[in-house]
């Protein structure tokens, strides 16, 4: 039902919306395509924002890799904590 060429804009569009590319971005790079037949401009956009991605996704990586550790942290405490309440409790009956 779909020409290669929609079938081909309709991959970019899921693959774009899949790696977290803005709508703005996705329209751009499809656009892209129908002003530059090489590909070549389209390559080059879908690159630069590629690398946008890789940034805030690895930023990202960081961020929630020091939330664990935090988080691990605060859970070894806190068992620590409940441990030590425990002892107490059972030490008083």
């Amino acid at each position: 039902m779909y020409t290669k060429k929609e079938c081909a804009k309709l991959k970019l569009i899921f693959r774009g919306k899949r790696y977290g590319f803005s709508l703005e971005e996705i329209k751009e790079m499809v656009l892209l395509f129908d002003y530059d037949r090489t590909g070549m401009a389209q390559l080059e956009r879908t690159i630069t924002y590629g690398n946008q991605r890789i940034k805030q996704i690895d930023q990202a990586i960081e961020e929630l890799l020091e939330m664990k550790e935090e988080l691990l942290s605060l859970k070894k405490s806190f068992s620590e904590r409940l441990e030590k309440l425990v002892e107490e409790r059972d030490r008083h009956e």
